[in-house]
Order: C-alpha cells, then sequence, then structure tokens
C-alpha cells in the first residue's frame, strides 16, 4: 500500500490542528452539505441525523456564527398537509440569507398529524402546522430576531 505524501501531511495537520484546538472553516464543516429537493431517503436521512449529532455533540467544535439549519418534513402525512408548498416558500423567502440558513428536506419526522413540521436546529426548536403564509413571520422572528416563533411551536428538544 502506497500514500500519497500530500495526503498524509494533510492528515497530520487536522489532527495536530484538532488537539491544538483548531477550528475548521465552516464553508468546509462535514455538518453543512446541500441535499437536493428531491434526494433519494437515504441521503435526506443521513443529512438530518448529521445535523442532530452536530447539534448535540459538537456545537462548540468549531464557531458557526448565526446559522441555522432547518429540517422540514416531507414524510406522506406533511405532504399531504401542504409540505411541498412550504419547501417552495422556504425556498424562495429565505434564499437571500445565504450561508446563514440551510434548508433540507426530509422524510417522515414522526410528528404526523401534526405537519408540515419543521425543525430548527441548533435551537432545537420543532413547529407544527406551518404553511407559506407562516415564511415570513418565521424569517423575521426566528432567523433575524432569535426569538421563537410561537404561534406554531410544537416543543423545544
Amino acid at each position: 500500500w502506497k500514500a500519497d505524501l500530500r495526503l498524509l501531511r494533510a492528515l497530520s495537520d487536522r489532527y495536530r490542528e484538532a488537539l491544538e484546538g483548531g477550528y475548521a472553516p465552516c464553508d468546509t464543516c462535514r455538518f453543512r452539505f446541500p441535499v437536493g429537493r428531491y434526494a433519494p431517503r437515504r441521503e435526506a436521512q443521513i443529512a438530518g441525523l448529521k445535523a442532530l449529532r452536530h447539534a448535540l455533540f459538537a456545537p462548540g467544535r468549531h464557531p458557526h456564527g448565526p446559522f441555522t439549519h432547518l429540517l422540514l418534513c416531507t414524510g406522506e402525512s406533511c405532504r399531504e398537509d401542504g409540505a411541498l408548498a412550504l419547501l417552495r416558500a422556504l425556498e424562495e423567502g429565505l434564499k437571500d440569507l445565504g450561508p446563514l440558513v440551510q434548508l433540507t428536506p426530509t422524510p417522515c419526522l414522526s410528528r404526523c398529524g401534526k405537519g408540515p413540521v419543521l425543525l430548527a436546529y441548533p435551537e432545537g426548536v420543532v413547529y407544527g402546522g406551518m404553511g407559506p403564509e407562516d415564511v415570513l413571520p418565521l424569517r423575521r422572528v426566528h432567523l433575524e430576531g432569535g426569538e421563537i416563533y410561537k404561534p406554531k411551536l410544537l416543543e423545544v428538544i
């Protein structure tokens, strides 16, 4: 087995940085990757689990600034309640926030009948009964104001 010295050097550098408390630049953070609107179920599940794991177990590893990851349930019940229309409205209404907000459609989040369901991490806020009309108030109150959008709050986890 023969390794490329550049790869070994990069691994050594990352290991040293981790030991010294260095930070990875957020644009290369492995917990931030886009998942397309029609991503396979497994890919969406992995994205949601990585975001959750990161929020729970590694919040201080590197600075994110005012970054929020929104997970939108697109399971059958939420789709019947309008999740795809909400997805389009969120994409349009939040696109100018760029790197401050990432939106990931997910499979069922096990809150059927309360949808569409939207989770916000790292805050751990779960919203239910969301519709396209809630995008602007959610943006103003939660994403820009740092408060909970109480009219649609299901729980804080």
